[in-house]
């Protein structure tokens, strides 16, 4: 069984707050009707009535937890979201708040940087009171977030949430698994108007037979399908609806996975085919996508009479055998290179960007899909200007794959080159050339101190990421409060780990 702590804390003498990880069942916030529980990287809030104001996030009953919170779900019943209720939430992406909200208090999600997409459910924002105008202060990009809203309401958002795009809210998109196969349909949820991909996987012997989505509960109204074979895509209808699907698959004569290598056709084109080791890598990939419960890997294809060609030439060609994992070898005939490209099945790539504190970016953490050899961009904007990003990918060992161009609003365009692996990114930041304003940082009993011969700010964070303060200090000596625990501080360059012991 796994072991649980609990933390009490008495706050002012005037309620109890219990904290524990791995909730087991909904805990009150406060004296207040309300609830919250942590599932995953989920913070659910429960009840009736406003939840409690905070005067900081320490005080956040989650606060231990806030640098793992990702999407926030508000419950029908909830009445008004309570100052700094979710202030310095740093990864927090996602938030679902019912039509019951009437009110916001101040500063509900300042210092949110990852925010990217809140769900709204007023068909007219006249019933809210007015939201305060530090709702979303502290470094977070309106810009970057997309407010869905009730399908035909946009109208009445013309005005009141400057800055951020609205955009009909998103139905479920709901996949499926039959017998002998599954269907997957991404993304999970879609506006009207979004492109849905359909991913047909049938099992080993079989094939799809008939494929049938439709409205949830009304079979009768099906979207369109458009494609053939075992990719397809459909656009969600206006007005948007949720929807499911339906699909049968029959047998098919049963081929074994070298049998499949060796009666498939490979539409090889020079684009894929310069070298050898090119060449493996497209085969491994396109051999993946059709061979199922068998991974096949560059290391395990060997090349035979390569005779490579270039644009305008003649055709080249060559043979391969893949050995497989139990022993059996599978023997290509000889294939053809075209000199000029032909058609080919799209073969996507996954780009896995990941939470980032201390900086907005262009595009919040998740998974992104490009076309293979091609170009991922994105920006990033520090906020200490004495940072610049260092981004990378495991590809190369210099970072050389990757592109960082500053711009002159103090954002920094990042342009990962020439895709043709899935790659998961890691973003850190280092000093730039700037001259640092920070003479040196230290911890004392009851927070840090700052020494500076210049003023500037300085940027406090949790070990989590997420961020706790932000501080504007002047030329000379600064003291700033915090409570007792380890903080990694960047300021005038440089990045300091502090060790608060309260005493």
């Amino acid at each position: 069984m796994k072991q649980k702590f609990y933390t009490f804390t008495i706050l002012s003498g005037l309620f109890l707050t219990l904290s524990l990880s791995g909730h087991a069942a909904p805990v009150q916030i406060g004296t207040t009707n309300t609830y919250w529980e942590l599932k995953g990287n989920t913070l659910f809030i429960t009840g009736t009535g406003a939840m409690a104001d905070y005067t900081g996030p320490a005080q956040q009953p989650w606060f231990s937890d806030a640098g793992s919170i990702h999407a926030v779900d508000i419950e029908s019943g909830v009445t008004a979201i309570g100052a700094r209720a979710f202030h310095s939430c740093g990864s927090l992406v996602s938030v679902n708040i019912p039509e019951s909200v009437i009110t916001f208090g101040d500063a509900a999600f300042a210092y949110c940087t990852s925010l990217a997409k809140l769900s709204v459910y007023w068909p007219d924002p006249a019933t809210l009171s007015p939201i305060p105008s530090n709702t979303f202060a502290g470094g977070v990009n309106k810009s970057n977030i997309t407010l869905y809203i009730p399908a035909d309401a946009e109208p009445n958002y013309s005005s009141g949430w400057e800055g951020i795009t609205a955009k009909a809210l998103c139905y479920d998109v709901a996949s499926g698994t039959f017998a002998d196969g599954e269907v997957a349909l991404s993304p999970s949820t879609a506006a009207a108007y979004d492109i849905v991909t359909v991913t047909i996987k049938p099992d080993k012997g079989y094939e799809l037979a008939n494929i049938s989505i439709f409205e949830v509960g009304n079979p009768g109204n099906p979207v369109e399908v458009i494609g053939a074979g075992n990719s397809r895509t459909f656009e969600m209808p206006s007005p948007a609806f949720a929807v499911t699907v339906e699909a049968t698959f029959r047998n098919v004569a049963i081929k074994t996975a070298g049998e499949a290598i060796e009666d498939a056709t490979y539409p090889v084109s020079q684009i894929y085919a310069s070298t050898i080791d090119d060449l493996k890598a497209w085969l491994a990939d396109y051999i993946n996508g059709f061979v199922k419960d068998v991974t096949v890997t560059a290391d395990d294809i060997t090349i035979s009479y390569f005779r490579p060609t270039t644009t305008g030439a003649e055709n080249g060609s060559f043979s391969f055998s893949v050995k497989l994992a139990d022993g059996t070898i599978a023997q290509s005939p000889r294939i053809v290179i075209e000199s000029v490209a032909p058609v080919v099945p799209t073969l996507p790539r996954a780009v896995v960007v990941p939470p980032i504190s201390g900086a907005t970016s262009s595009l919040p953490a998740g998974r992104y899909f490009v076309e293979s050899a091609s170009d991922f961009t994105f920006t990033l904007t520090p906020f200490d200007p004495a940072l610049v990003p260092a981004v990378r990918t495991g590809r190369t060992p210099d970072g050389s794959d990757v592109v960082i161009t500053p711009a002159g609003d103090g954002s920094f365009t990042v342009v990962v080159t020439g895709i043709r692996q899935s790659v998961t990114l890691s973003i850190d930041f280092v000093t730039s050339a700037a001259t640092p304003s920070v003479d040196g940082i230290r911890a004392n009993g009851q927070g840090i101190g700052i020494t500076a011969s210049a003023s500037g700010e300085a940027y406090v964070y949790g070990l989590t990421g997420a961020l706790v303060k932000v501080v504007q200090y002047p030329a000379g000596e600064t003291a700033v409060a915090l409570p007792a625990g380890l903080y990694i501080v960047r300021a005038g360059g440089k990045a300091y780990k502090l060790l608060v012991n309260g005493q």
